[in-house]
C-alpha cells in the first residue's frame, strides 16, 4: 500500500502541505491544542489506531520538513533496503549532533548500514559535509570523527501494527523518561528495542541537517529543479531543517523556489549559489 504522510502543526498548515509533495498529507493538530511535545504522541496513537495493521505511516514534524524532490518509488525502495538489511519494520531519522540521549552509549552506524551505503560511514566520510560553524559547537556534541548515527525524532516511519505498541509506551513513559521533549522518549525505547528499530543512517528517507553545510552537501538538480544530494549521488527525499539547520532550511527553500513557499524565500532573500 502507499504510505500515509501524516504531520502535526496545530497552528495553521505544515510546512509539507506548503511546499508540497507526491502525496497527499494529514495533519492531525489542526485545530488542537499544543500542550508540548507530549501531544505528539498523544494525537498520533489514536490516529494509528483508526488505521489498519498493516498500513504505512509516515509521521514528521510540522514546522521544517519539505519534500526534496525524489521519486516515490525510490523512497519506497530506500525504506525496504533498511528493512531487509537491518531486520527492524520501523525507521527512525538519524543526525550528526546527539542531543537527548545518553551520547556516549550510542553505537556508530552498524554493519549492515555500512554495507548498504558502500561507504565507511564511521570512519570520518562525514567531515567533508560538517557546518562551516564546526559539529557540536552548540551543546549537542558530534561523535569523533562525526557521523550521523544519534536518533532524531522528527521522522518515524514504519507499519501501524509496529508504530503502536511504541507509540503507547512513549505516551505511558513520557512523563518518566523525558529529559526535554519527545526524543528523549523515542531514543530509550530504541535502547530497549534495537531489533525493532533502524536508523536512517544515511538520510536517504529524511535527512536532518542540523550542523551540516547544505552548500556542500547539496545541489540543484538542472532538470528536475530538486535537491540533489551529492553525498549519495541521487535526489533527496525528506529534508529536516533541525536545529542548527532550521536557516540553511529556508535557503534551501528560497533557491529552489520549491512551491509557492520557496518563491515566497526566494524573492525576499539573496542566495548563496550552488
Amino acid at each position: 500500500p502507499d504510505p500515509i504522510f501524516v504531520t502535526l502543526q496545530t497552528n495553521g498548515s505544515s510546512l509539507l502541505e506548503k511546499v508540497g509533495g507526491p502525496f497527499e498529507v494529514v495533519n492531525i493538530g489542526e485545530g488542537e491544542p499544543w500542550h508540548g511535545y507530549k501531544t505528539k504522541f498523544e494525537l498520533l496513537l489514536p490516529f494509528l489506531k483508526s488505521k489498519k495493521d498493516d498500513d504505512l505511516v509516515a509521521f514528521m514534524d510540522g514546522t521544517d520538513i519539505f519534500w526534496g524532490g525524489c521519486e516515490m518509488k525510490d523512497f519506497l525502495h530506500y525504506y525496504q533496503q533498511i528493512v531487509e538489511a537491518s531486520g527492524a519494520s520501523i525507521v527512525i531519522s538519524a543526525e550528526i549532533a546527539c542531543g537527548e540521549q545518553p551520547c556516549n552509549k550510542v553505537p556508530p552506524a552498524p554493519e549492515w548500514a555500512v554495507d548498504l551505503a558502500n561507504i565507511s560511514l564511521n570512519d570520518g566520510f562525514w567531515e567533508k559535509f560538517v557546518s562551516e560553524k564546526g559539529c557540536g559547537t552548540f551543546g549537542c556534541p558530534c561523535a569523533k570523527p562525526p557521523a550521523i548515527k544519534f536518533l532524531n525524532s522528527g521522522f518515524i516511519f514504519g507499519p501501524v501494527k509496529d508504530l503502536v505498541p511504541m507509540i503507547s509506551w512513549s505516551l505511558d513513559n513520557y512523563d518518566k523518561e523525558s529529559t526535554l521533549g519527545d526524543q528523549s522518549v523515542l531514543a530509550k525505547y530504541w535502547f530497549m528495542h534495537p531489533d525493532q528499530i533502524a536508523l536512517d543512517y544515511q538520510g536517504a528517507l529524511c535527512l536532518s541537517t542540523s550542523d551540516l553545510n547544505p552548500y556542500t552537501l547539496f545541489a540543484k538538480d538542472p532538470i528536475t529543479g530538486g535537491l540533489w544530494n551529492k553525498a549519495f549521488g541521487r535526489m533527496q527525499c525528506l529534508t529536516h531543517g533541525n536545529g542548527r539547520g532550521r536557516y540553511a532550511l529556508w535557503d534551501l527553500l528560497g533557491r529552489f523556489s520549491l512551491g509557492k513557499h520557496g518563491e515566497r524565500y526566494a524573492k525576499a532573500l539573496k542566495f548563496k549559489k550552488l
